[in-house]
């Protein structure tokens, strides 16, 4: 009552309050990935939020090129490692050999086409 009258409600400073936040919608919660696949939100910028969600939506997608990156070059560097050992070593020669013939057939049914 000292301070106006105003009721309070307590929330402990280690929870998070309801309501919502900087990155919550209008519910108080957060959708990191949703089970449902039709229930795709996709933010988008608006004037009140100042393009906000342009820029998450941005970041989000710039974020899945990287993990889509760092995924392709964990598998470069395995195929590497893989190259080098004695059975690698022999699918790879066997892999450029068939790389070779399919150049040869190339250039076969090239002359053939020209005669």
């Amino acid at each position: 009552m000292g301070c106006g009258g105003t009721p309070y409600t307590y929330v402990n400073e280690n929870e998070i309050p309801p309501g919502p936040g900087l990155l919550t919608g209008e519910d108080g919660e957060a959708t990191l990935h949703s089970s449902n696949p039709d229930a795709s939100q996709k933010p988008t910028a608006s004037s009140e939020t100042g393009g906000v969600d342009s820029q998450i939506f941005q970041d989000q997608q710039e974020f899945q090129e990287f993990q889509n990156w760092k995924k392709e070059r964990e598998e470069f560097e395995k195929f590497q490692k893989w190259k080098k050992t004695p059975n690698g070593q022999k699918a790879y020669q066997e892999f450029k050999e068939w790389q070779l013939w399919n150049d040869y057939k190339r250039w076969q049914d090239s002359q053939t086409g020209s005669d």
